[in-house]
């Protein structure tokens, strides 16, 4: 086992993966950058080491700096959280040779994976289809020559980012060229690779994910599936699970697939593969090799601690659970935004108050006096609440919500409650473009 984990990431994520670690025992390392030193995943850690600048680039994306503070404080495993180097294979090869463990898949994988293009080829091997399209076009030439192909509208992907970074609607040919180059230079930005794919842009489909764990003696499961349909401008902003409403005809074969890509693949820790679900037929889009941020909601459903299993399995223990959904549950992400202006919303938290109550689990790093910056994601909490069954967890939800009161800046929270009582909600008549469908005065959240 483990005796030090190094957490190369910052806010809620640092502050869960650090409850994981005091549960196994494990000592743990906070990284922070200048205008993190006040973060309570800084005050609560083991060990704390500055590592830069604010900037993302000068400190949580600066590799050098992060394996040198893990061996400066002899961490002998870094747990990446996620965003940031989660995903990053060069990150996890540099551990690798660095003799401290990656607590993720190995470098091998991520790479595989992690690359939307080669992750679609990967798994249609095992006959589990992408959307039509799903191929790369390397030139501005051959990307028409795929949107013309396939049929308008098509949707521009970048193969490397994600959060939707990268992604451009095309509804007809007279707009393809500048949505393709606009594609190009956002992916750049975001991840330093201009990597770009074109597939059918479908309507109204579903969000569904299915959570994979698996260790390195062959055992692998599947824990559910999660319905994260509700988002606004790509971003998730609502996930629940297990998912009820799908045919188990229809999703219990993709269970299967996966179940055997995942073994043959050599895929080892947990995952998530995520599909576009229209017209009863599921569309693989990406794997994320990572822990999820809603992977919350799978263990209050499944009573499980991913992240420390996670831990675990990189340790090379064996995966032994009896893996069965016994509730309900459902995440909102509380963002520090001006929804009516969709920009994110900086500043000191002048008073905040949290629920209670049974069934309730809060994620977040905040208490009052925090600065919130604008140098990172601006998601600054998570509310779970579960139940017996949906409506329960919905009921729990709600009460959460208005319970919950932050100060000293904007938040999405009234939106968030509006989209909790709307009747597409509560009846499941959901889809990833309804915010932009519905009929209600849905005019405070941006789609």
């Amino acid at each position: 086992m483990f005796k030090r984990i190094l957490i190369a990431n910052r806010g809620e994520i640092a502050l869960r993966i650090i409850r994981a670690c005091k549960k196994l025992n494990i000592e743990t390392v906070a990284i922070y950058s200048v205008a993190d030193k006040n973060a309570e995943h800084v005050r609560i850690s083991d060990h704390a080491i500055c590592i830069g600048q604010a900037p993302v680039s000068e400190s949580y994306l600066n590799i050098p700096a992060i394996i040198s503070a893990a061996q400066i404080t002899k961490a002998d495993a870094i747990h990446p959280g996620y965003g940031f180097l989660a995903e990053n294979a060069k990150f996890a090869e540099i551990c690798e040779k660095s003799n401290i463990c990656f607590i993720g898949p190995n470098s091998a994988s991520i790479a595989l994976m992690g690359n939307k293009i080669s992750a679609i080829k990967a798994l249609q091997a095992f006959d589990i289809l992408p959307v039509p399209g799903s191929s790369q076009t390397n030139t501005l030439d051959l990307a028409k020559s795929e949107a013309h192909r396939i049929g308008y509208p098509v949707l521009i992907k970048a193969a490397f980012a994600g959060g939707g970074r990268g992604m451009r609607i095309v509804k007809n040919a007279t707009d393809f060229d500048l949505a393709y180059h606009e594609a190009k230079i956002e992916a750049k930005h975001a991840c330093d690779n201009e990597t770009i794919y074109i597939e059918k842009y479908l309507n109204e489909p579903r969000h569904i994910e299915f959570q994979v764990i698996s260790d390195h003696y062959g055992h692998v499961e599947l824990l559910g599936e999660r319905d994260c349909s509700i988002q606004r401008r790509y971003q998730k902003i609502i996930e629940e699970g297990p998912v009820t409403n799908i045919p188990m005809a229809v999703i219990q074969p993709i269970r299967e697939k996966l179940k055997l890509a995942t073994q043959k693949l050599g895929y080892h820790g947990v995952g998530t593969y995520e599909f576009l679900y229209q017209d009863n037929t599921f569309y693989f889009i990406e794997m994320n090799t990572r822990l999820q941020v809603e992977h919350t909601v799978t263990e209050e459903a499944f009573n499980i601690d991913l992240c420390k299993w996670q831990i675990l399995i990189a340790a090379g223990k064996p995966f032994q659970m009896t893996t069965k959904p016994l509730r309900y549950a459902i995440e909102c992400r509380i963002v520090a935004e001006n929804t009516k202006l969709g920009t994110p919303s900086p500043g000191i938290i002048t008073k905040i108050r949290l629920p209670g109550g049974a069934n309730i689990r809060i994620e977040s790093e905040l208490y009052q006096g925090i600065q919130i910056t604008p140098y990172y994601d601006p998601m600054i909490m998570k509310v779970i609440a579960s139940g017996d069954t949906r409506a329960d967890a919905l009921i729990n939800m709600r009460q959460a919500l208005n319970e919950l009161l932050i100060q000293g800046i904007d938040t999405n929270i009234s939106q968030l409650q509006l989209v909790l009582n709307q009747p597409w909600f509560i009846t499941q008549a959901i889809h990833t473009n309804i915010l932009t469908a519905a009929k209600e005065p849905m005019h405070e959240i941006p789609a």
